[in-house]
């Protein structure tokens, strides 16, 4: 059986299907042939195949972005677990891309969320954790 990488999928998407979305991350959404394009920014910075990565990207369009560029050039995606950014770069990077009337005015971090049995969020739990914060 052949095995196929992450970045041999993406590259075949963006060849059979430029158009198509491969990213939503609610309004902005990135086409295969977007997100391959990227993918080989990081040759121009000078990653080749075999380097060691760090990604340290929050759970956005960012962060499978920023993989597949990785997998892309045949480097190696070193995780960096524990590393998160600082309340107020949350802060100040929503506001940059969200707008002053959407950013969370309040930003905290956890280790996980509370999740039922089909591994839905519990939505109800999490708003009385947070009630009068």
């Amino acid at each position: 059986m052949a095995t196929l990488s992450v970045a041999a999928i993406l590259a075949e998407n963006a060849r059979r299907r430029p158009g198509r979305t491969a990213l939503v991350e609610g309004d902005p959404r990135l086409t295969f042939a977007q997100v391959w394009q990227r993918a080989g920014a990081l040759v121009g910075l000078g990653v080749r195949s075999g380097d060691r990565v760090a990604l340290m990207a929050p759970n956005t369009a960012e962060f499978p972005q920023a993989y597949y560029a990785i997998a892309a050039v045949g480097a190696v995606v070193v995780p960096a677990p524990g590393a998160r950014p600082e309340a107020a770069e949350v802060t100040a990077w929503s506001k940059e891309r969200l707008g002053r009337h959407k950013y969370p005015r309040r930003v905290e971090f956890t280790d996980a969320l509370p999740l039922g049995p089909s591994m839905k969020v519990l939505k109800r739990e999490l708003r009385a954790r947070y009630a009068g914060a």
